[in-house]
């Protein structure tokens, strides 16, 4: 790790340590691979949570799961820090990991789904928790056969001895775990969370907020005036998210406006903003200088800003005779406000476009300056367009799957492996000491140029001699 990258982690780190945290309930939903007995059946579920500044913090707990699914799992933790976790039944399955996401008001995490669909189920066939499922968990199934073994039920806890060779929930083991054990042989635990996402450097302290510059379009008071501000978050897969507070403007200007970004599954590239009773939407880049994510929607668009256009109170995404109409009924109505200040539960419309209290003509003044204008070109059609789609498959190149720009192929053999580490080979059998990897196709490249070089240089001396 370099000395730039590590002074970020450490000073993100300490950041983080400085936040106030309470607790809060992560939502996770889990699927073990199938087949699994049908109806309800209990399993101890260990989760393991990193905020990839401190150590992990592990909760383990017994889950019931109805056809081999169970569905809103609350964990109780004590930190909203948290941007990734693992999971595993420590007598049954290997490791997956989910990123923390938040949406809907809560953070939640899901394992569900065939790996090889994209998904990240727990996959069972694991009975001696060492990370792979081999010939010592067949010989555990082979054994408890041989020995008649069986169970009341297929309910474990978290106190439960191991072995435990009833993999599929039934009380019984038979040629069903077999079975199991077979179809998943060798595949591995998935490589981690601190391998695959504290390792990245926008990972750290992403749970924390963006500094953002906002510019309302004039004439606004020079107050101070209180809107509400909305920012929905773009990282360009998965989908957006939005926030909305309360922001406090002097002269139509806010800076430094801490703004909370949720964990997701990748970096926000892409803000928008908006006052959703009084401006149209506008669109700013997210930066990231190495410590800090910053945006900023600051000066007038026709000189390369990208200020909040006033004049929008419907909400309609652009400023026309409708706006104009409910303008010119507040001012037939002699509607006026103690002051101009909004909040995020103020009611539309709210015809008080420059803050001053009252609705005159300077609201029609500003109508008419904006008349027709619409909002910018939202984030997924002017910045996530941008990103391109390398391999021709219709998805940008953040979440493209294999074989050419997608992050889980580290080594970019092709080889979509979740613990992508042996160059050329299918990880799946060489991980984690990638014994008898091959080279990949640039080492062989190397290769043949060594040995054409050699081959000429042999030519030329042994031409010499004759």
């Amino acid at each position: 790790m370099s000395l730039s990258r590590t002074f970020i982690v450490v000073y993100s780190c300490f950041l983080a340590a400085g936040r106030v945290s309470a607790e809060t309930d992560l939502v996770v939903s889990v699927e073990l691979s199938p087949p699994f007995a049908p109806g309800s059946v209990t399993r101890c579920i260990c989760f393991d949570l990193f905020d990839c500044c401190n150590p992990p913090t592990e909760i383990c707990q017994a889950v019931t799961f109805t056809n081999g699914v169970a569905l809103g799992v609350e964990l109780l933790v004590v930190s909203d820090e948290y941007i990734c976790v693992e999971a595993r039944d420590p007598l049954h399955t290997l490791r997956s990991l989910a990123r923390v996401t938040f949406g809907a008001g809560e953070y939640s995490a899901s394992f569900v789904g065939d790996p090889e669909l994209g998904g990240n189920w727990l996959i069972a066939g694991n009975l001696n928790g060492d990370h792979v499922i081999d010939v010592l968990d067949n010989g555990i199934v082979l054994g408890a056969i041989a020995d008649g073994v069986s169970y009341p039920n297929g309910d474990t806890t978290c106190e439960t001895e191991a072995p435990h060779a009833d993999t599929n929930g039934d009380g019984a083991v038979d040629v069903i775990d077999k079975a199991i054990c077979d179809t998943n042989f060798l595949a591995t635990d998935k490589l981690g969370c601190q391998q695959r996402v504290c390792s990245d450097p926008n990972a750290v302290g992403r749970a924390s907020t963006m500094q953002v510059d906002i510019q309302l379009s004039p004439n606004i008071v020079d107050g101070p005036i209180t809107r509400c501000v909305c920012f929905t978050l773009f990282d360009c897969c998965t989908e957006s998210t939005e926030v909305c507070q309360e922001v406090t403007f002097t002269v139509g200007l806010a800076t430094d406006v801490p703004v909370p970004l949720p964990p997701g599954s990748y970096p926000s590239r892409c803000v928008e903003a908006r006052d959703p009773l009084h401006t149209l939407a506008s669109v700013s880049d997210v930066n990231f200088d190495g410590m800090q994510h910053w945006a900023s929607f600051v000066g007038d668009p026709e000189l390369g800003g990208n200020w909040l256009i006033a004049g929008n109170l419907n909400g309609d995404h652009v400023i026309d005779i409708l706006d104009n109409g409910i303008v010119l009924g507040a001012i037939a109505d002699g509607v006026s406000y103690p002051n101009g200040d909004t909040t995020c539960e103020t009611e539309a419309p709210h015809a008080d476009i420059n803050g001053d209290g009252v609705v005159d003509g300077i609201e029609k003044e500003i109508i008419h300056a904006n008349f027709l204008a619409t909002d910018k070109l939202g984030c997924a059609g002017l910045v996530c367009a941008d990103l391109g789609d390398t391999d021709g498959d219709g998805i940008i190149n953040c979440c493209d799957p294999c074989p050419r720009d997608n992050p889980d192929d580290t080594d970019g053999d092709g080889i979509c492996e979740s613990d992508d580490l042996c160059p050329g080979v299918d990880d799946t059998v060489f991980a984690p000491e990638c014994e008898g990897a091959i080279p990949t196709t640039s080492q062989w490249g190397l290769i043949v140029l060594t040995l054409l070089l050699l081959v000429g240089i042999k030519m030329i001396c042994f031409g010499r001699r004759v």
